[in-house]
């Protein structure tokens, strides 16, 4: 089967070679993926049975579940003094990639220059808007 152009010019990413790299290796902090180097804590690990448990398993709306983003909305407002609208203005996404590439998407046309600082996440400029 004969793969798109797209695809065949796709370079894996450097930080996920790393990443892959260093986990055959015992002992090592790694400063790649952005993954914190301990686990979860009881109260999440718990939380996460719960929520299965009681039948959460299902696709969450693209925005993200109601409640989450009615909660990071009353943490800002608390925190710090800013009011947002849960329902038309938070949205919440899976990680930071998938953050950014909306993001892009919602603000940058075809042809728009972006700088990028260095040094940077290498995975930045993979994103193609």
């Amino acid at each position: 089967m004969k793969l798109s152009k797209g695809v065949e010019n796709i370079d894996g990413s450097g930080i996920r070679k790393i990443a892959n790299l260093s986990s055959k290796y015992e002992n090592i902090i790694s400063f790649t993926i952005g993954e914190p180097d301990f686990t979860d804590s009881n109260k999440v690990v718990e939380e996460a049975y719960r929520a299965l448990r009681n039948g959460k398993t299902k696709y969450t709306s693209n925005e993200g579940i109601s409640e989450l983003r009615k909660a990071i909305c009353k943490d800002l407002e608390s925190e710090l003094g800013i009011k947002y609208d849960a329902d038309s203005e938070v949205i919440v996404t899976v990680g930071g990639m998938g953050s950014l590439y909306i993001s892009f998407l919602a603000i940058l046309d075809q042809g728009d220059e972006v700088i990028v600082s260095n040094p940077y996440w290498s995975n930045y400029t993979d994103i193609k808007v």
